[in-house]
């Protein structure tokens, strides 16, 4: 039996490392180059394959090749590939990546002949049937409603890594049962949500049984109906943040078919996304169980049947205000989200934000604060201290507000 299906994306990367974004008209040196397979569904699955997962990859390529290649690097992954056809005639889908060497950030430039997208004709509805998984990154729609149906009827659970709003959209997120999105989906499909109010709403309105947004460098925010769950990212020295969404997707069905707690998920495909950011592609730097279990040593995770498992901190390990000048150095956070992190009442954080903040002055760092904003006229409140927002916009009179965001910096 398949434990997973992926339906989606597969293609050739071609990444060029440069000390920084290039201007136009110049000539920069890169720093290093490499050529390798990408796509959202297919990393997903590569990386599934490596953690001992069988999978199955659904979709085309062309006759060219970027196409014989996708093919042949799935095969050594050990990825089922009797559903991926060649389209004569057509050419494969292919990036070039710009990575900047300080940061890590890429920038993307791609391609994708409209000849090999996926059709219902393509899709192995009796796989899908039979599979513990179905794993969509909906750019090809109407496939992938048709096999979110498929995979429904038969009790096998949805997981859609949501990216991109077209025709159609809506109706594949009612039909899904995990849906992962990327920050910017929730402004794209809500205009004017944050990602975290995004996350909300696509649970009450589409009812999936959870509702995850990543956030990049700060980590993720998920909601199960039962509580919402800010999940830190783990500090890594980032190389190449390509594939690290397709990474954490991989991360999460694997510990979804583990039948971890919705926590424990968030934070195990965390860990998996985070170590992938520490080499140069997609799939170079996909980190072993192992490694991922050794990342996810730190307090509150034990191993339990091989895996991580959250549980409280334990006293003498790690203070809880250390804990948050750690989340905190690595980027702003709410103090929701800080609660939520090191599972503390929300009233209890302005008293450990307090000492942080007199803690940090002698070490000439400080603790600056992010003003709430109106999300409706744009109108920042630079003079409030409070840990929330307020009710309403002086301005508009709007009740869109961002709460304030919290984070360590020098001075």
């Amino acid at each position: 039996m398949l434990d997973v299906v992926g339906i989606g994306l597969n293609a050739i990367d071609y990444l060029v490392r440069v000390p920084r974004f290039p201007v136009p008209g110049e000539k920069l040196r890169m720093s290093a180059f490499a050529r390798e397979g990408g796509g959202q569904a297919a990393t997903a699955l590569v990386a599934l394959s490596r953690w001992g997962r069988r999978c199955k990859y659904v979709g085309n390529v062309g006759d060219d090749e970027h196409g014989r290649l996708s093919s042949l690097l799935l095969s050594r992954e050990g990825v089922d590939r009797s559903h991926l056809r060649t389209v004569p005639g057509a050419s494969s889908q292919f990036a070039v990546i710009l990575v900047e060497e300080e940061t890590g950030e890429r920038t993307i430039l791609w391609d994708r002949d409209p000849r090999i997208r996926v059709s219902p004709e393509d899709l192995p509805l009796d796989d899908i049937r039979r599979a513990r998984a179905l794993l969509l990154d909906g750019h090809d729609v109407l496939p992938a409603i048709a096999a979110a149906r498929t995979a429904r009827a038969a009790g096998v659970p949805v997981v859609l890594d949501a990216e991109k709003v077209q025709e159609g959209t809506e109706e594949l997120l009612s039909l899904c049962d995990h849906i992962v999105a990327a920050g910017h989906f929730p402004g794209m499909l809500l205009p004017g949500a944050s990602a975290e109010d995004g996350a909300r709403e696509i649970l009450r309105r589409y009812a999936p049984r959870t509702s995850t947004v990543t956030l990049g460098p700060r980590g993720a925010f998920g909601c199960d109906g039962r509580e919402e769950i800010f999940s830190p990212s783990i500090p890594v020295e980032a190389v190449d943040t390509t594939g690290a969404g397709d990474i954490f997707h991989a991360g999460f069905l694997y510990a979804l078919l583990e039948g971890l707690p919705f926590r424990e998920i968030l934070a195990f495909a965390n860990t998996a996304a985070g170590l992938s950011c520490r080499g140069m592609g997609g799939r170079a730097a996909i980190p072993t169980i192992e490694a991922i279990r050794a990342a996810g040593a730190s307090p509150g995770r034990l191993e339990r049947g091989g895996l991580m498992a959250c549980t409280s901190t334990p006293e003498g390990t790690e203070t809880i205000r250390h804990r948050i000048r750690t989340l905190l150095e690595a980027g702003p956070l709410t103090a929701k989200e800080i609660s939520s992190a090191v599972r503390r009442p929300e009233k209890e954080i302005a008293n450990h934000l307090e000492h942080l903040k007199k803690s940090l002055h002698p070490e000439g760092r400080l603790l600056s604060q992010v003003p709430a904003e109106c999300r409706g006229c744009g109108f920042v409140f630079r003079k409030r201290e409070r840990l929330k927002a307020p009710s309403r916009c002086p301005v508009c009179k709007g009740e869109a507000i961002s709460d304030p965001a919290f984070r360590v910096e020098d001075k």
